[in-house]
């Protein structure tokens, strides 16, 4: 799915419904619920190995996936102002392409 913009090389928008291009686990949860706070690399690292992502990668891994596909969009969708923050922090160059809704 992540390789379909470039094999196909069509223009193309992401509309971020959660936190998913920065957390494998949608909404920065921990295993009981609570909110992760973002624990840096080593703890989520830790996260994914109770928890492991849907595709085999790291986070950095599925970091990086994410904001290729998040810096080749045309532009960026975010359901709030939070989400953009947070996902503009793990991918700076991609808040330019923040639209309004």
């Amino acid at each position: 799915m992540l390789d379909l913009p470039r094999v196909t090389g069509l223009p193309y928008d992401v509309t971020l419904h959660d936190y998913l291009a920065i957390c494998p686990q949608f909404q920065l949860v921990t295993e009981v619920g609570r909110y992760c706070g973002e624990p840096g690399e080593a703890g989520c690292a830790a996260c994914l190995a109770k928890r492991p992502a849907q595709w085999p990668l790291d986070i950095m891994g599925w970091r990086d996936a994410f904001a290729t596909l998040l810096l080749g969009a045309e532009r960026v969708i975010a359901p709030s102002r939070d989400v953009a923050d947070r996902v503009g922090r793990y991918v700076p160059a991609c808040r330019r392409r923040f639209g309004r809704t």
